[in-house]
C-alpha cells in the first residue's frame, strides 16, 4: 500500500510533530492570556489574595464546626476529614448530592479526605458561609 495522503507527506514546511491531533483543539491559552491582559499583575495578585482569604474563612468555619483540617492553610486548596474514612466519604457524597457547593474526595497520607478548592474570584463571604454551613449540615445528617 502506497501512502500518498497529503497529511503523511513531510518536508521542511510540514514537520510531523506539528501535525498531531492537538492541532485541531481550541487555543487553550486564550483564557490565561485574557486574565493577564485584563487584570494585570496587580489584579491577579489581588485575585489570588482574595481566594486565599476565602479559603481561610472556609477553614475557620469548618474547624469551628469540628471538622479536622489535614493541611494548614495558606492557599486556596483545603483538605478536611470528618471522623473516619467511611464517614468522610459519606459526607463528600452528601455534599455532592446537596448541590450547594461541590467538593471532591481524595486520599491524604493513607486516609480519605474532602478536597475543597476555592477558585472563583467572585466568591463572597456569604458564599463561603453558606457552603461551610451546608458541609457541616451534611456531616450532622450523616452521623445522625
Amino acid at each position: 500500500m502506497v501512502a500518498d495522503a497529503a497529511y503523511l507527506l513531510t518536508d521542511s514546511d510540514r514537520v510531523p510533530m506539528h501535525l498531531g491531533l492537538q492541532m485541531s483543539q481550541r487555543a487553550r491559552a486564550i483564557e490565561t492570556w485574557a486574565i493577564i491582559a485584563s487584570k494585570g499583575k496587580a489584579g491577579i495578585a489581588q485575585m489570588v489574595d482574595h481566594l486565599c482569604e476565602m479559603a481561610t474563612r472556609m477553614a475557620t468555619r469548618l474547624s469551628a464546626g469540628g471538622a479536622n483540617q489535614l493541611v494548614s492553610g495558606g492557599l486556596n486548596q483545603l483538605l478536611f476529614s470528618f471522623g473516619n474514612d467511611e464517614e468522610t466519604d459519606c459526607v463528600i457524597a452528601a455534599v455532592q448530592n446537596d448541590r450547594t457547593c461541590w467538593v471532591g474526595g481524595t486520599t491524604w497520607q493513607g486516609h480519605r479526605a474532602m478536597r475543597i478548592s476555592l477558585s472563583d474570584s467572585s466568591t463572597t463571604n456569604q458564599d463561603v458561609d453558606e457552603c461551610a454551613s451546608a458541609i457541616l449540615k451534611c456531616w450532622r445528617d450523616v452521623t445522625a
